[in-house]
C-alpha cells in the first residue's frame, strides 16, 4: 500500500505551475472581471458600483461590434491559411520529387519566418511598408498603383496587410507539425509493411 507521500507526489509536483498560473492567470481574470462591474476602477481610489452598465454601453457602441467583426476575418482567415499553407509545404517536403540537398534547402527557407522574434517581424514590416519602402517600390512599376499607400493606418488595406503578415510568420509551425505527421505516419506504414513481409 502506498505512503502518504506517495499519493501526495503528483500534487506536490504540479503545486508550482498551479501556484503560478493562479497568480498570473487566474486572479487577473477575476480582477478584470470585478473591475468591468465597476466605475473608474483604475483611476480612482473609491470606484462606484455601476451593474452591467458597463456591459450595456459597449454592446450598444458601434465600434465594438466592428472590432469583433474584424477579429472574426482575422482568426479565421489566419487559422484557414496556416493550415493550407502549411499543409503544402509540408507535403512539398515530404514528397520523393525533390533531392535532399533541395529539401534541406527549402526547410531553411521555409522555416525562416518563425526564426525571427515579434518585435523583429513588427520593425521588418513597419519599414517595408512604409510609403518610401520597399514595397510601394516594387508595386509602383504596376499599373494603377500608388507609391503612396498607407498599408498600415488605411482603413481599407490595414486589416489585410496585417492577416498576411500573421499568415507569413507563422506557418512555419504548422509546417513542422504536419510534416513530423507525415514522417511519423510513413515510419508508421514502413514498419507495418516490414511485419507483413516477415514470414
Amino acid at each position: 500500500m502506498k505512503s502518504a507521500a506517495q499519493r501526495s507526489a503528483p500534487y506536490r509536483y504540479l503545486a508550482p505551475t498551479l501556484v503560478l498560473m493562479t497568480v498570473f492567470l487566474v486572479l487577473p481574470i477575476g480582477m478584470v472581471i470585478k473591475y468591468s462591474f465597476l466605475d473608474r476602477a483604475v483611476v480612482s481610489s473609491t470606484p462606484a458600483f455601476v451593474g452591467i452598465k458597463n456591459y450595456l454601453t459597449l454592446f450598444a457602441d458601434r465600434q465594438f461590434w466592428s472590432a469583433v467583426s474584424h477579429t472574426i476575418i482575422f482568426v479565421v482567415v489566419s487559422v484557414v491559411a496556416h493550415l493550407i499553407l502549411g499543409m503544402v509545404f509540408a507535403l512539398l517536403l515530404n514528397s520523393h520529387y525533390f533531392r535532399m540537398r533541395t529539401k534541406s534547402i527549402a526547410r531553411v527557407i521555409y522555416i525562416l519566418p518563425w526564426v525571427f522574434t515579434a518585435s523583429v517581424v513588427a520593425i521588418l514590416w513597419k519599414l517595408m511598408l512604409q510609403p518610401s519602402g520597399i514595397v510601394n517600390y516594387l508595386l509602383s512599376f504596376l499599373p494603377q498603383i500608388s507609391r503612396n499607400t498607407e498599408w498600415l493606418s488605411n482603413e481599407k488595406t490595414a486589416l489585410a496587410t496585417v492577416c498576411f503578415i500573421n499568415i507569413w510568420c507563422g506557418y512555419p509551425f504548422y509546417m513542422i507539425s504536419i510534416l513530423a505527421g507525415c514522417r511519423g505516419f510513413r515510419e508508421i506504414c514502413m514498419r507495418a509493411q516490414r511485419l507483413t513481409e516477415q514470414p
